[in-house]
């Protein structure tokens, strides 16, 4: 399991090492389109799949186009209007606008949280004791979470998905710590417990998360347009990210 903006189990590296990082040795999921023998004057696929990951994490660039990630259910269809997105499978699908981050923060993207539930606040690799894990559980408790300054949550529909959009970011007077934060305020937000693409979800300072929590058949997804210090400007990435978000379209339950 990886942590975000934090350490792994064994405390031995960061989580952006393992699920942000810079190389990938192979399994690009690239169609024939990207092969050696293509022909390069032949057209690009009408969908380029990305699959078929046989590497602890993979990635590639994602040129102007329409894409399907399918490394789980349900698929997820999106388009990408302008270069300079790269993708990254690592048990987890995100997007990411640029690689580039700075110490615990997660790099600027989009990124695919599954079967979410609220993180322990006491900081441990667990879930927070007496909080359902519907999309009504999830941000009713953000709502009310000390830490935490939250948007008014909207109801909002992603890709055939139905759910509530809201903005979160750390309340700036917050003091208390984590002890993997390196002293700076953290709040834990979600968790997951997977061995192979598990997650815990932090917030800290001087970084926005606009949420899609998402109801599906699978359980819930949260989309996660992520913009920390560094990297592109916040208003570009919202536009951008949320510009990708519109053309979403997750499979329907088999």
């Amino acid at each position: 399991m990886t942590r975000h903006r934090a350490k792994t189990g064994s405390l031995g590296a960061t989580v952006l090492s393992v699920l942000l990082a810079a190389s990938c040795s192979g399994g690009s999921g690239e169609p024939d389109a990207q092969s050696p023998t293509a022909d390069p004057d032949s057209p690009p696929p009408a969908v380029r799949i990305l699959a078929d990951c046989h590497e602890e994490r993979c990635e590639g660039q994602l040129l102007t186009g329409t894409y399907r990630s399918a490394f789980f259910e349900p698929t997820i269809d999106f388009e990408i209007a302008s270069p300079g997105w790269t993708w990254l499978y690592a048990g987890n699908f995100a997007m990411l606008a640029d690689p580039s981050h700075e110490d615990l923060y997660a790099a600027d993207g989009i990124y695919f949280l599954r079967d979410p539930a609220i993180a322990s606040q006491d900081c441990e690799e667990t879930e927070e004791p007496g909080v359902g894990r519907s999309v009504r559980d999830l941000v009713a408790w953000l709502e009310s979470a000390p830490g935490l300054d939250v948007s008014d949550p909207l109801p909002v529909t992603v890709g055939g998905l139905e759910g509530m959009q809201l903005d979160i970011e750390l309340d700036p007077t917050w003091k208390r710590t984590c002890f993997f934060s390196e002293g700076l305020p953290a709040v834990p937000l979600i968790f997951n417990g997977r061995a192979i693409g598990g997650y815990n979800w932090t917030a800290l300072p001087d970084q926005t998360m606009r949420w899609f929590v998402l109801g599906s058949e699978d359980g819930v997804i949260i989309v996660d347009v992520e913009d920390g210090p560094g990297g592109v400007s916040r208003e570009d990435l919202f536009q951008t990210g949320t510009e990708i978000v519109d053309t979403l379209a997750f499979s329907p339950p088999s």
